[in-house]
């Protein structure tokens, strides 16, 4: 401690130290559920169209991979399913690409 501020220095390497010790503890740790915490619900839709992308919550199950979905009135299949886009968010997202004639799609994985 410092005799006239009356507070404790510490070095660089010190704070680093501290920094990255603070950081090793939080990162990839999934939040512990408390009293008022739910359970997560649904899941993450991430939509591929012809303007870019769009992202969406769903509730219920996560569809499998190969499923085909109906969003807007357009078919969707289902090419992956991974973690959330968001951090700290534990629900599963279903990677959708949007159907097209049977020749487009045979098409495209054939290239």
């Amino acid at each position: 401690m410092s005799a006239a501020g009356g507070t404790q220095r510490t070095s660089s390497p010190e704070r680093e130290l501290l920094r990255v010790g603070l950081f090793r503890r939080t990162i990839g740790r999934a939040p512990e559920p408390g009293p008022q915490a739910a359970p997560a619900i649904g899941y993450v839709l991430f939509l591929s169209g012809e303007d870019g992308y769009e992202v969406r919550d769903a509730v219920g199950p996560c569809p499998a991979v190969g499923q085909e979905l109906d969003q807007d009135g357009r078919g969707y299949l289902v090419l992956k399913v991974g973690s959330s886009p968001f951090p700290n968010d534990l629900r599963p997202c279903a990677y959708l690409e949007r159907c097209g004639a049977p020749e487009q799609l045979t098409f495209a994985l054939a290239t």
